[in-house]
């Protein structure tokens, strides 16, 4: 069984990963902001205090937003949980680097 803290890092670098993605391709950003609009309207209202953080950040533009995605604070983790960014990795890829993980950080 994985930690949260486990998980948390796991997170975090996935979501570098599509940090940096993002900077090479805009239009990723954009797919998120439409992900974020969708996720507005559907969600129930205990998620959307961070959603709505999402919203304020990625107003702000796709730096805002890099910084965001990649923040290693307890705000950070906290907004990667109700991150807009699934299906910006496709998932065969996803799926890669989920393994790749797990074999570079494998328990002895």
């Amino acid at each position: 069984m994985r930690t949260h803290q486990e998980i948390d890092a796991r997170s975090l670098w996935l979501h570098g990963i599509i940090a940096q993605r993002m900077r090479n391709d805009p239009t990723l950003f954009d797919r998120a902001r439409q992900t974020l609009g969708r996720l507005l309207a559907t969600r129930p209202v205990n998620e959307q205090p961070l959603l709505r953080q999402w919203q304020e950040i990625m107003d702000a533009g796709i730096e805002s937003c890099i910084a965001a995605m990649t923040e290693d604070t307890e705000a950070g983790r906290q907004r990667r949980q109700s991150a807009p960014f699934a299906g910006l990795l496709p998932p065969r890829e996803r799926e890669r680097l989920l393994r790749e993980w797990s074999t570079s950080h494998a328990k002895a």
